[in-house]
């Protein structure tokens, strides 16, 4: 029997490195290094075991996809810039990019 499984969404980061957000019968996972035609490189598996967890996995999931794939909105970015501001760092001379790395740490809390 071929084992599910569905892509939901597959995205590319800045160095064209691909992710992809897959659905099986009780996990999602951020695949890491993604092609539809093979495996992934890697992945970080949320399993479910009812429609509550079920929730609780596609929302770390698809957190998970966005960090990796660099993908923010502005409100997270205004607050990665404060965030940055009161922890004494020199936000003047930082690109946008580099700013958001100040996020990662409040998204791992």
């Amino acid at each position: 029997m071929k084992e599910f499984h569905r892509e939901i969404l597959k995205v590319k980061d800045k160095e064209g490195r691909c992710f992809g957000l897959i659905e099986t019968k009780n996990q999602y996972i951020v695949a890491c290094y993604y092609q539809p035609s093979r495996r992934w490189g890697h992945g970080i598996y949320y399993s479910f075991l009812n429609e509550r967890e079920k929730i609780f996995a596609l929302e770390k999931a698809s957190h998970i996809l966005r960090r990796k794939a660099d993908i923010y909105t502005e409100d997270e970015r205004e607050e990665a810039l404060h965030n940055a501001k009161c922890g004494g760092v020199p936000v003047e001379s930082l690109s946008k990019e580099q700013i958001m790395y100040y996020v990662h740490d409040y998204w791992n809390e």
